[in-house]
């Protein structure tokens, strides 16, 4: 009988790469079902004691009707240390050796397993490679309703690895069987919207005109107060619908809020009161305060409240109206028709003289004073009453309003440094005077455009059309008056001079051509725009 003989050393070596392959394929094809209850890797180690580096953090996702829809799982390190394999589980936050059968989703880093005979109720690594961080989806099974928990092992390596890691728990409620339908309570609600009856908005955007809104709000006027209904759905954890009244667009506080809660099975209409900055709520003491013939029901998962409300008259700030008002007739009024002079009616009254200057150049002097007076005083007035720079970010509003009060200011220390008229640099001066005054006007304008936003203001739209009125009056003017000085210089069979650009520095003591329609123009102008600005300071005082 012949025997083979085999070296050691190869017997050896065959030995430890068969013992490496095991421990590689065993890590690489993830945890096998008899893991499922224990959760401890059959690596030949026990786990680590030590606090583990790795979290498990979860986050639901909401259908329409309140129920969760899927749950986000994250597996990651707290100190950036990266892991090969996992094994994670949903469990009763009561009863956590209970394995709940949801479902999870894996993908090309995961495989899903079978517990307790159950389907893809676990999932597992489904390869080595190093991860930062694994991101999964788990479905809660229909119906289900509890408090759970996530529970997983993380492998570090073989010989590394923690178990029990849990997440925080959290309540889930199962998608139903059998969904409830959008409740035919809101049917009536849509119709008094769609017939203009009552003022109406809802939740989701656009939800009343498709007839799917979660929440609704209605109300309408009648004699001295408003009548609100709201009606909407609740999920299995919400117990109020709410509505705020608010001076801002995000509700930071200083809020009114009507609440209807639900209370041991009865519906509360209640107020309270959203603290400033502090993104708290507290009840009122006298909880009914400002409300009336107040009223609720719920059914079928539905709440609905209705409730009156007296209508308070408020007034408008006095001290804002006064600087609104200022700054208006100033630069609409004032500032424009000073600009409208000194541009065009130069060569007009020329045998006529205003305090031995002459007439456009005293009347314009005048209404800049006048306009600089008016502006000074808003403009003091406006940082005394807020005690300082107003933040109304994101409204540039105070920054522009500075900028046309410097620029406005820089005119008449400009005019004490005011070059002869024969002067070589005169012309400089003329075009940096032209430059300040119609950026400072250009600013000014933009800024009064800037304040129909502001909440302290109180404006109404309509505010906004009578400035685009304004503008578009003034450019008509300045163009048609352009347009007349071409067609007298036509028939004049002439080009102006640099003395004509200039009339101001020669003695004509006649009026220039068309000197009749010009007067006639500035009649029409300064009609319209006091009409204008009468408006505009109407509408800050309503």
């Amino acid at each position: 009988m012949k025997y083979i003989r085999f070296s050691r050393l190869p017997l050896i070596f065959i030995i430890a790469v068969a013992f490496f392959i095991s421990k590689s394929s065993t890590l690489s094809s993830g945890a096998p079902p008899l893991a499922c209850e224990k959760m401890i890797p059959k690596h030949g180690v026990p786990p680590q004691n030590s606090s583990a580096p790795y979290i498990i953090s979860a986050k639901i996702k909401l259908d329409s009707y309140g129920n969760v829809s899927e749950v986000s799982v994250t597996i990651s390190s707290s100190r950036g240390e990266p892991f090969k394999g996992f094994l994670l589980e949903a469990r009763l936050k009561a009863n956590s050796s209970h394995i709940i059968d949801g479902k999870f989703t894996a993908d090309k880093d995961s495989l899903l397993i079978n517990c307790n005979s159950a389907n893809k109720n676990a999932l597992t690594h489904g390869n080595v490679k190093n991860k930062k961080e694994f991101i999964t989806k788990w479905i809660p099974p229909a119906n289900f309703k509890g408090k759970i928990i996530f529970r997983g092992t993380v492998v570090k390596d073989f010989k590394t690895f923690w178990v029990n890691i849990d997440s925080l728990p959290l309540w889930v409620f199962g998608p139903s069987t059998q969904p409830a339908k959008k409740p035919e309570l809101f049917a009536d609600l849509y119709n008094d919207c769609e017939a203009k009856r009552k003022s109406c908005f809802g939740m989701p955007t656009l939800c009343i005109r498709n007839k799917s809104c979660n929440a609704i709000l209605a109300y309408v006027y009648k004699n001295g107060e408003v009548e609100f209904e709201m009606s909407g759905m609740l999920g299995l954890l919400d117990k109020y619908i709410a509505v705020g009244i608010s001076e801002d667009v995000k509700m930071q506080g200083e809020d009114s809020v009507t609440e209807c809660m639900l209370i041991n099975g009865r519906v509360v209409v209640r107020q309270s009161w959203n603290i400033n900055s502090s993104y708290k709520n507290e009840v009122l003491d006298n909880e009914l305060v400002g409300i009336y013939d107040q009223s609720g029901e719920y059914m079928d998962g539905v709440m609905s409240c209705h409730w009156k409300q007296k209508v308070i008259a408020t007034r408008k700030n006095t001290v804002h109206s006064i600087i609104g008002s200022f700054m208006v007739t100033a630069w609409i009024g004032f500032v424009s028709l000073a600009m409208i002079i000194a541009r065009h009616y130069k060569q007009v009254w020329q045998t006529n003289t205003l305090c031995t200057m002459k007439t456009w150049f005293a009347v314009h002097q005048f209404l800049m004073l006048l306009s600089l007076s008016l502006v000074i005083a808003g403009f003091v007035l406006i940082f005394l009453h807020v005690e300082g720079w107003s933040q109304v970010d994101p409204n540039p509003h105070p920054i522009t309003g500075c900028v046309a009060t410097g620029l406005a200011l820089l005119q008449p220390v400009m005019a004490l440094f005011l070059p002869k008229p024969d002067a070589k640099n005169r012309s400089i001066y003329n075009w940096l005077h032209w430059f300040v005054g119609n950026t400072s006007k250009i600013l000014a304008v933009l800024t009064i455009f800037l304040a129909v936003s502001l909440e302290a203001a109180n404006l109404p739209y309509a505010y906004y059309w009578i400035l685009v009125g304004y503008i578009a009056f003034y450019f008509f003017f300045h163009l048609l008056m352009h347009i007349h000085a071409c067609i007298v210089d036509r028939k004049k069979g002439t080009v102006k001079s640099k003395q004509e650009l200039n009339p101001e520095e020669q003695d004509n003591p006649k009026d220039a051509p068309g000197s009749n329609f010009r007067r006639f123009m500035l009649g029409i102008y300064i009609v319209l725009v006091a009409g204008l600005v009468a408006a505009l300071v109407l509408l800050i005082w309503l």
